[in-house]
C-alpha cells in the first residue's frame, strides 16, 4: 500500500467520512457510530419479525427439519462446535510460545483447521438457506446505509429520501451496497492497526492517550473507526515503550509486532526460569533465529554443526561451552 493510500485513511478517519461517487455525483458516507449501531439493531428486530410473518423460516427451524431427514444431524452441529474448541485452543497455545520458529509452525496448523472449520460453516449454510435472519440482516444493512449517506461534507442534507431509496432499482441498490462493502473492507481492523505504525501517523502516536487533543469531542461521540485509531495507537505505543530489542523490519508490521511483544513476555519467564541456581537452559531443536531471539548475544551455533565438529557426540562441557556457560 502506498503512502498516499496511508495519508487518506488517517484524514478520512479524522473526518469522520468518506466520499465516493454513484452514478457521476459524489456522496458522502458518515462512519458510524454506537448510536448508528443501536439503530441497526433495532432494524434488524422489525425486519426480522416481518420476515417471520411473512412465513420465513427461523434457522432453528430450518435445522430442526434438516435433522429430521437426516441431512444436518446433531453429529454435524458436534463436529463443528468441536472444530471450534480446536481452533480456539490452537490459538491460545500459539500465544504462550516464546520461540518464532514454533509460532510459524503452530500458526500454519491454525490455517489449515480454519479452513476446514469454514467449509463446515459453508456446508451448513448452503443447507440452511434463507432464513429469516439473513432476510432481516440484509434489510437492516440496507436502512443503515441510507441513514449514512449525505449530500454534503457537512452530513446534514441526507441523500435519499426513504421513497427515494425505496424506489431504487436492484442495480443501483446493489451498486451503492458494493460501495458501502468496499469502503468497509478500507478501513478494517487489519489497516488501520497498519496505518499507526506508518511514518504519517508517527508524530500522533505518543498522543493516543489524549483523545480530546485529536477530536474535541467526548468519547462517546466518537466514530468506531476514530476510537480504533485511538486504541490500537495506544496499544502499539506502549508496544514500542515497554518491549526491548525489536527488530527494525517488524516496527511496521502489526501482525509480526504483537507477536513479537507476545514472544518477548514468554521470553522473560523462559530464561528467567533458572535465574536462581544459574543452571543452563537447553533449546532442542530450536531453529538459528530461535538462538538469536533468546539471546542476541550467545554463541552462534547450532547443534547438528556442534555435533559435526566433535565426531557426533558431545560432553557436558562443550555442551555448557556452546549455551555460552562457564565450565
Amino acid at each position: 500500500m502506498s503512502d498516499n493510500f496511508h495519508i487518506e485513511l488517517v484524514n478520512e478517519i479524522f473526518d469522520g467520512q468518506t466520499r465516493f461517487s454513484f452514478r457521476g455525483k459524489t456522496v458522502f458516507l458518515r462512519h458510524f457510530s454506537l448510536k448508528d449501531q443501536e439503530n441497526l439493531n433495532k432494524s434488524f428486530e422489525s425486519h426480522k419479525l416481518r420476515a417471520i410473518k411473512k412465513g420465513i423460516q427461523e434457522e432453528k427451524d430450518v435445522l430442526e427439519r434438516l435433522k429430521r431427514d437426516g441431512t444436518w444431524t446433531a453429529e454435524d452441529d458436534l463436529k463443528m462446535s468441536q472444530a471450534e474448541q480446536y481452533l480456539s485452543s490452537l490459538e491460545k497455545t500459539k500465544a504462550k510460545l516464546a520461540l518464532p520458529s514454533q509460532k510459524e509452525s503452530h500458526q500454519k496448523l491454525i490455517d489449515e483447521e480454519r479452513v476446514k472449520l469454514l467449509a463446515l460453516k459453508m456446508q451448513k449454510k448452503q443447507l440452511v438457506g434463507k432464513t429469516s435472519t439473513e432476510y432481516a440482516n440484509s434489510r437492516s444493512n440496507e436502512d443503515f446505509l441510507r441513514n449514512l449517506l449525505y449530500r454534503d461534507s457537512e452530513c446534514q442534507n441526507s441523500y435519499f429520501t426513504d421513497q427515494e431509496f425505496g424506489e431504487l432499482d436492484d442495480e443501483e441498490l446493489s451498486e451503492l451496497m458494493n460501495s458501502y462493502y468496499g469502503i468497509m473492507n478500507k478501513f478494517s481492523d487489519e489497516n488501520i492497526q497498519l496505518v499507526v505504525l506508518q511514518d504519517c501517523f508517527s508524530l500522533y502516536l505518543p498522543h493516543c492517550e489524549k483523545t480530546w487533543d485529536f477530536f474535541a469531542k467526548p468519547i462517546s461521540k466518537l466514530t468506531l473507526y476514530q476510537l480504533k485509531l485511538i486504541a490500537y495507537g495506544r496499544m502499539f505505543h506502549g508496544i514500542f515503550q515497554n518491549v526491548d530489542k525489536i527488530p527494525d523490519h517488524i516496527r511496521k508490521d502489526p501482525k509480526a509486532l504483537v507477536d513479537f511483544a507476545e514472544s518477548s513476555r514468554n521470553k522473560t519467564k523462559l530464561t528467567n526460569k533458572n535465574d536462581k541456581d544459574n543452571s543452563a537452559t537447553a533449546l532442542f531443536n530450536a531453529k538459528k533465529e530461535d538462538m538469536e531471539f533468546v539471546d542476541p548475544e550467545a554463541k552462534k551455533m547450532s547443534l547438528s554443526e556442534l555435533l559435526k565438529k566433535n565426531g557426533g557426540q558431545l560432553n557436558m562441557d562443550q555442551m555448557m561451552e556452546a549455551m555460552g556457560q562457564k565450565v
